[in-house]
């Protein structure tokens, strides 16, 4: 089998803004299956593995028809765990477990159930082609960019109003790459549509989230 392009649905049970976030109904189906289900949708993902700690939020991942081939570390599920340490962790396991060569990741947050097939497909094909080694979601910074800095070589920058996030400021909700951790600056996809910019991290937002479906704002195939 040749190199697949995989997708990692990081999904710790210990959310605390929004409690067992992660398998709370929105629009009659957990919210970790908004994102299983675009990524299973996506003829260019491979693989779709869900990362968590949970053992039923692993059930239910399996449920919506994510692999679930190991359950991550307690460690690794904390508030104070970086974003990135997990997936390294899932490319170790699958690597040990499954034996899959891997050639493109994906990480797609739960919390943004409202990405598009656009967004997935331009990433998947920009990862294949070979020209960029990282990819990932913006969304233009609402303040004046002045106020948001940078250490660039033990230097302080300030930086544009579209910039992509890392260690910075957080990326909106699709960060892929060909190579682990993320090297920022390679490619950026813009995102301004409001449906799609919905961040589920508080009760609020998931009424805003259950507004946008109640009004018929989300279109998975919209360009």
């Amino acid at each position: 089998m040749g190199n697949l392009v995989i997708a990692i649905i990081p999904a710790r049970g210990g959310s605390k803004g929004v409690p067992r976030k992660n398998i709370k109904l929105l629009g009659g189906k957990p919210l970790v299956a908004w994102t299983i289900g675009q990524a299973l949708a996506c003829s260019g993902i491979d693989r779709v593995v869900v990362s968590t700690d949970d053992p039923e939020i692993a059930e239910i991942s399996r449920d919506w028809g994510a692999e679930v081939p190991f359950l991550r570390p307690a460690h690794l599920a904390t508030d104070a765990c970086d974003a990135g340490t997990p997936i390294q962790h899932a490319l170790g396991q699958m690597q040990v477990l499954t034996g899959w060569r891997v050639g493109a990741v994906l990480s797609l947050y739960p919390s943004h159930p409202f990405r598009t097939l656009h967004m997935l497909d331009t990433a998947v094909r920009i990862l294949s082609g070979g020209d960029c080694g990282s990819f990932a979601t913006v969304r233009r910074i609402a303040t004046p960019a002045c106020r948001y800095v940078v250490l660039d070589q033990d230097v302080v920058r300030p930086i544009a109003a579209t910039h992509l996030a890392g260690e910075h400021c957080r990326p909106y909700g699709l960060v892929t790459g060909n190579s682990l951790p993320y090297r920022p600056g390679i490619c950026e996809y813009t995102v301004s549509h409001e449906a799609c910019l919905v961040d589920i991290d508080e009760p609020d937002d998931f009424r805003r989230a259950e507004a946008v479906l109640d009004k018929g704002l989300y279109d998975f195939h919209a360009a």
